[in-house]
Formats: C-alpha cells, sequence, structure tokens
C-alpha cells in the first residue's frame, strides 16, 4: 500500500505545480501538411504535434528555439511556449509543410529588488 500512497502524494504535486490554465494543443502532421496550420496558445501552453501521416516528418522553428528531430509514423513531439510572440515553423523533410503558433501573454516582470518600491509608491510617513 506504500508505493500507491506514494505515487498518489508524487501526482498531486505534480498537479499542484502546474498552471491551472495551461491546456495542450493538437497539431497533426497529414497528407503533407500541418492542420491546423496556425494555432494560438496562452504562455504556459503546450502544442503537440502529432505524426498521422504515412512518413517522418520534424518540426523545426524558423528561430531555432525547438527542433522536435525525427518524428516516425505516430510519433509525438511536444513543446512548452512560456514567452508571447509568433513562432514560424516547418518541416526540414518537406519545405512546403510550415505552420505557426502564435502565443499571447505577457512577459513576467521580475519583482523589485528587496527595500525599494516600484515607481509610483511612496513609503507612508511613519507618524
Amino acid at each position: 500500500m506504500k508505493p500507491l500512497t506514494t505515487t498518489l502524494f508524487a501526482l498531486t504535486g505534480l498537479l499542484i505545480a502546474l498552471p491551472a490554465s495551461a491546456r495542450e494543443v493538437k497539431v497533426s502532421m497529414s497528407k503533407l501538411r500541418f492542420t491546423p496550420a496556425a494555432v494560438q496558445v496562452a504562455t504556459g501552453d503546450t502544442v503537440i504535434w502529432v505524426n498521422d501521416d504515412d512518413r517522418g516528418h520534424t518540426v523545426v522553428a524558423d528561430d531555432g528555439s525547438f527542433n522536435s528531430g525525427e518524428i516516425g509514423i505516430g510519433g509525438v513531439f511536444r513543446q512548452q511556449f512560456s514567452s508571447p510572440g509568433e513562432v514560424a515553423y516547418h518541416c526540414d523533410h518537406h519545405p512546403r509543410m510550415r505552420g505557426k503558433v502564435v502565443v499571447a501573454g505577457k512577459p513576467q516582470k521580475d519583482p523589485p529588488p528587496k527595500g525599494k518600491e516600484p515607481k509610483g509608491k511612496e513609503p507612508k510617513a511613519k507618524d
């Protein structure tokens, strides 16, 4: 019974660590196309490319930020997006296969250094 309890605690910790709003969006590779060709996600979301075709493919960001390597028939590639922006991608084997991920969201701001107030906020005077 102990291994089951340990597993349940580990899974609970994993679920707590995941952002509540994170989701997964599927893109199929079939008939030499990415479908849908463009997806919109939020920061923290993951895109999952599934090779539903009869040949191997790759998923390579034009800006070099990710590269799936070879994805065989039935294979899967996952990529989480943590920064807002647009990322165009392609298949190295089939140059006409192109797609785009649009990531919406705010970039995370660094907290102000300790002992300093954010701009616009004056510390209250002590009476």
